[in-house]
């Protein structure tokens, strides 16, 4: 039995126990960590919503004086002329980005074409599937001809000859092809 002594007394008080001290290191130290973690975050959110915020308003409100100042110094033609010269360029860069199915149906003609038969004009509408070319060729034979080529062509197996007439060059005409469906939508 433990007595209650002055010197067994002085023992436990002295670190003498039997008995470890409790350690509170490493939770105490993630506590810790998580709260200077979330103030910190605090600080940057209350930074990011009352600075910036302000800054940004202010950058706006000055961006929009100054285009208001600059829609001063334009006349009315001048943001019309710009306008329409913005939409030619935007216009252009539909068309030219549609330039590649353009190149690609001008080579697949050109692939059945003989040399004594040229185009001067071509419409391709997508939506019915025909493709009208009106040219000119040296003689009707060569007309003739070009027609057969359409005809055993496996992209084009038929084709209608829609109007012809003679001119000093030989025979003008135009022609209405019917691509199989696959042709235009690989293009």
């Amino acid at each position: 039995m433990i007595s209650n002594t002055p010197q067994n007394l002085q023992n436990n008080f002295s670190g003498e126990s039997s008995y470890a001290p409790m350690s509170l290191g490493l939770p105490w130290r993630i506590l810790l960590f998580a709260i200077i973690l979330f103030a910190f975050s605090i600080f940057i959110f209350l930074g990011l919503k009352f600075g910036y915020n302000s800054y940004i308003d202010s950058t706006d409100k000055k961006l929009d004086q100054k285009i208001d100042d600059l829609a001063t110094t334009v006349s009315q033609d001048e943001q019309k002329t710009l306008i329409s010269f913005y939409s030619q360029l935007n216009n252009l860069k539909d068309v030219l980005g549609e330039h590649r199915f353009s190149v690609r149906v001008f080579d697949l003609l050109e692939k059945y074409t003989i040399p004594s038969v040229y185009f001067n004009d071509a419409k391709i509408n997508i939506e019915t599937n025909k493709v009208q070319l009106s040219g000119f060729a040296k003689s009707t034979e060569d007309l003739v001809e070009q027609l057969g080529v359409f005809d055993k062509s496996p992209e084009f197996p038929n084709s209608v000859l829609q109007q012809m007439n003679f001119v000093p060059q030989g025979v003008g005409f135009t022609v209405i092809l019917s691509p199989k469906t696959a042709v235009l939508s690989k293009l």
